[in-house]
Parts: C-alpha cells; sequence; structure tokens
C-alpha cells in the first residue's frame, strides 16, 4: 500500500500515487463516512488498486493501469467495501487507461471484507474517458460475492474502453445520474477550493 486515508473530509489534489495490488485505501472513519475528495492526481497500479470503506469522488484524475510483476496484464481498478446506506467510489471526469493488454482490466469488484455480507460495494464511472484495457464486461465478482448484488454503474463515459448498456453493463438512467454527482456524494461538506 502506498497511502491510506483513515479520516472524514479528506483533500487529496495534485498527488501522485503508485503501486501494484492495494495502491489506494481509501477507509471510513468509524461511524463517519470517511469522505475523501481526490483530484487533480495520477493512481497507478494493477490489482484493487484504489480500495477500502470510505465515501470517495475521484474526479478530474488519471488512473493509470500498468503490468503485474511478471508482465502479465489483468486487473481491477476497485474494490471498494462500502458499509450499507453509505456512497462509495465515484470515479468522474477522469481517465482510465495504461499501456497494457486490451480488455483485461475491470473496473470493479465487491469487497466484503471479512465476508462481512452486511456491506453494500458501491463505484460508479461516469463522464470518463475509459481506454481499450478496460473489459467489456467492466464487473467482476470477488470472495463468492457478485458484483450484481452490489452498486456497480456507469454513466456517460466515451473512449475505446466504453461500451454499450446490457446485463455484464449497467448504465444508470439520467434520473439515477443526477443523484450521483460530486455533491450527492460530499453531502455537506464543500472541500476549499472547489
Amino acid at each position: 500500500m502506498a497511502l491510506r486515508t483513515a479520516a472524514d473530509r479528506v483533500v487529496l489534489d495534485t498527488v501522485s500515487v503508485t503501486g501494484d495490488q492495494d495502491t489506494l485505501e481509501l477507509d471510513a472513519a468509524g461511524k463517519k463516512p470517511g469522505r475523501v475528495r481526490v483530484t487533480n492526481s495520477e493512481i497507478v497500479g494493477n490489482v484493487d488498486f484504489v480500495f477500502g470503506g470510505a465515501t470517495a469522488v475521484i474526479d478530474r484524475s488519471v488512473l493509470t493501469l500498468k503490468k503485474r510483476w511478471d508482465g502479465s496484464s489483468g486487473g481491477c481498478v476497485t474494490a471498494p467495501s462500502t458499509a450499507a446506506g453509505r456512497k462509495g467510489f465515484l470515479i468522474t471526469r477522469s481517465t482510465i487507461d495504461g499501456a497494457v493488454a486490451p480488455g483485461g482490466f475491470a473496473l470493479g469488484r465487491p469487497w466484503h471484507a471479512g465476508g462481512d455480507a452486511s456491506l453494500d460495494p458501491q463505484t460508479t464511472v461516469s463522464h470518463s474517458t475509459l481506454g481499450k484495457p478496460v473489459s467489456a464486461a467492466p464487473w467482476s465478482d470477488m470472495g463468492g460475492f457478485s458484483w450484481k448484488d452490489d452498486r456497480f454503474a456507469e454513466y456517460g463515459n466515451t473512449g475505446p474502453g466504453a461500451g454499450a448498456e446490457g446485463p455484464d453493463r449497467p448504465y444508470l438512467t439520467k434520473a439515477q445520474a443526477a443523484g450521483q454527482e460530486i455533491d450527492d456524494w460530499l453531502g455537506d461538506w464543500t472541500p476549499a477550493g472547489s
């Protein structure tokens, strides 16, 4: 792990966080939502490299996919472990790409930490540019838990890795997307400089 947050109202702006697996842990702050806003930054990794239980927005950033230590391509961008009733990860106005094989990367998979079935993992990727490495079926199961039982969706993405809506690629409706904007994630907190 290169960086871990475990507080509420964390701002990471213009940072570069590089690793392989489990690069950036965005964790909740006990009973607080652990709100994190990442802007104008680069996050590099290959397997579950953005993970944790925080309510986090990654905005106007670059998520760079890299090969594994053995030279193979493939992995997963996010592994949220969101508590029920909370928001998970929102990646918006960002780019997800890298010098890796096409179609080998999932956008996310549900991390039910410790096998906790009460968790309700969430990742939404919206208004972002998806490169060729993003799989046509961009969500994956994890640890015996199906992504279809949790909250994974896209909205308004572009680029060669952005595919058509289907059973393995859910899209938010316009009305649903209106409730999944940055302000919805951050609630009563407006970070300085926002």
